[in-house]
């Protein structure tokens, strides 16, 4: 019952995205971006139909990724620009086509997750930098 819970809670959260491909500009391709939302309560469950699923702590940012049954944390990069305010949504999640990426809404800082294999043991968050 969880499992298809789960899953039309995943389909709902799918908003259709069109990006022009880049050897046409008048062929469409279809993307999917998901995200949590920055209302609400502090926690959520995000995925795409058939991709991994993520719980995320909206106040912490805390992510973990659930895989064959049980929770993997995924750490991040550490910014002087992370802020976060007790009691708050302060974070969300989005996941555009195959890239997931976290996003401090306070302060727009930004992270990408990047897996470093199959077991994802080793996948973190890496600081995104704007160049300057």
């Amino acid at each position: 019952m969880k499992s298809i819970v789960t899953t039309i809670i995943s389909l709902l959260l799918m908003v259709p995205v069109f990006a022009q491909n880049s050897s046409t500009t008048s062929e469409l391709v279809p993307l999917f971006v998901v995200k949590t939302s920055v209302e609400g309560g502090m926690h959520e469950i995000i995925g795409q139909t058939g991709k991994d699923i993520f719980h995320i702590n909206k106040e912490t940012g805390e992510v973990k990724l659930l895989y064959y049954e049980k929770y993997i944390n995924l750490s991040r990069q550490e910014s002087s620009e992370d802020v976060a305010e007790a009691g708050k949504i302060n974070y969300q999640l989005v996941i555009s086509s195959n890239e997931v990426y976290l996003m401090n809404i306070n302060t727009g800082v930004i992270w990408y997750l990047k897996s470093a294999g199959l077991t994802h043991s080793k996948d973190k968050f890496i600081l995104i930098t704007e160049k300057k």
